[in-house]
């Protein structure tokens, strides 16, 4: 794989995890937990890819391409962080609204009792 391909990977994940966040802040004003915590399972996970493949590229990219793509990664990463506070800050206003995700025990939450 060419060191562009992963790259542009990560720019697709980051694109998702934008959109993600930019949803989320718009339903957190009045959204039930049955709309809400899909879209807040679906911004982690897909935070978590675009940390794994980041620090995947990071790692495994020679010295030659990590210069070569520098700006981009430095964006990257500032991004990565803006979207791990905005992440944070919706699972505390979340909270507050008393969305759980996790159920008792750790469980996943489920809106559908069992």
């Amino acid at each position: 794989m060419k060191p562009a391909e992963p790259l542009t990977h990560l720019m697709a994940l980051q694109e998702h995890a934008s959109d993600l966040s930019q949803k989320v802040d718009a339903r957190l004003t009045g959204e039930s937990p049955e709309q809400l915590v899909p879209l807040l399972q679906d911004q982690v996970e897909t935070l978590k890819r675009f940390q794994n493949h980041l620090a995947t590229f990071i790692a495994e990219g020679s010295s030659d391409a990590r210069s070569a793509f520098q700006t981009e990664l430095q964006k990257l990463k500032t991004t990565f962080q803006k979207l791990v506070q905005s992440s944070e800050a919706h699972y505390q206003k979340s909270t507050q609204k008393g969305i759980r995700l996790t159920g008792i025990g750790g469980k996943p939450y489920s809106p559908h009792r069992s």
